[in-house]
């Protein structure tokens, strides 16, 4: 399950592909920012642990559904494009 309890609410995290990392997921329920990290955190905004398991099940389905349609930045170049300091 993709919850965390931070204080008295719960929050929704997933990690994504690398390719995401800083990039906004533009969600069905509004625009998210994934982090340098390569995670998708946010505030389900409720402190009720089965509301959260529901919200984070169809925040989890959105996102699936995203990264289906969504190409990663990335995608169709070439490690040294990607990278070009990195030492193969």
């Amino acid at each position: 399950m993709y919850l965390l309890r931070r204080g008295a609410l719960f929050h929704f995290f997933h990690k994504l592909p690398d390719a995401f990392q800083g990039q906004n997921l533009n969600l069905a329920s509004g625009p998210r920012k994934v982090g340098g990290n390569g995670y998708l955190r946010f505030s389900l905004g409720t402190g009720n642990r089965r509301e959260a398991e529901r919200l984070a099940r169809r925040y989890a389905v959105e996102v699936d559904e995203v990264l289906q349609a969504q190409t990663p930045p990335c995608a169709g170049k070439s490690p040294v494009q990607m990278n070009p300091k990195a030492r193969f």
